[in-house]
């Protein structure tokens, strides 16, 4: 997956500074846009947090997180899984961890399955998330469950628990049956203007002109 710039917070006091500037003005703290591969439909969430009562925090785009920063829920394409046994990765991600979890999408007869994930180290910190992933998926009402399997892999950047990008590619029953997905996710975060030193800052277009220097008055040998 290509690398994004460095823009995103790297501290829990950034993050914190991050969300607090965002519900102050009322504007989301960044983007994520969801790009069906299949259709060609594209969906953008606008990204909000919300604190629940156990400390957990929820995002809008169905992400959660623990307080001792473990994901509990996440999105995965055109889908949110949420562990109902075993445990997810946690952020920032862990080089050379690796675990196994029954998951399910929250609400309904829908889909479930196990997620076998482990996390790709790299050398310049850009480690990567990878995942088989088996689901059985609803086909429709009084039909028989459809098995689907593919992977999942993303790149998550500092301590924001929604990846800044992913990849997932479900394979169903049949092309396009039920149970396929494929799709893309890009979080765009806004771009964090470099702070100026003073004698980098232009003058107000208004402001008078500095006096020339006085010249220096040459002395007779």
């Amino acid at each position: 997956m290509k690398k994004l710039p460095h823009c995103l917070p790297r501290t829990w006091a950034g993050l914190a500074l991050a969300l607090l500037s965002a519900a102050a003005s009322a504007q989301p703290v960044a983007t994520l846009v969801v790009r069906d591969l299949l259709t060609g439909r594209v969906e953008r969430i606008a990204l909000r947090s919300f604190a629940l009562g156990n400390g957990d925090v929820s995002w809008s785009t169905g992400d959660m997180v623990s307080l001792d920063r473990r994901i509990v829920a996440w999105r995965m394409g055109q889908r949110v899984f949420r562990s109902t046994k075993g445990s997810l990765w946690t952020v920032p991600l862990e080089p050379g961890s690796s675990g196994e979890a029954r998951i399910a999408t929250p609400h309904g007869r829908g889909v479930a399955g196990t997620i076998r994930w482990k996390v790709k180290p790299a050398a310049d910190g850009e480690h990567t998330l990878e995942a088989d992933v088996y689901l059985d998926t609803a086909a429709g009402i009084f039909m028989p469950n459809v098995a689907a399997s593919g992977t999942w892999t993303a790149r998550y950047e500092g301590l924001v628990p929604v990846p800044v990008e992913s990849r997932t590619v479900i394979r169903g029953a049949s092309n396009g049956g039920p149970g396929t997905d494929r799709s893309e996710s890009l979080l765009e975060w806004p771009a964090i203007e470099p702070q100026r030193d003073a004698a980098e800052t232009p003058a107000p277009a208004d402001a008078p002109a500095a006096a020339p220097a006085a010249a220096t008055p040459r002395t007779s040998p």
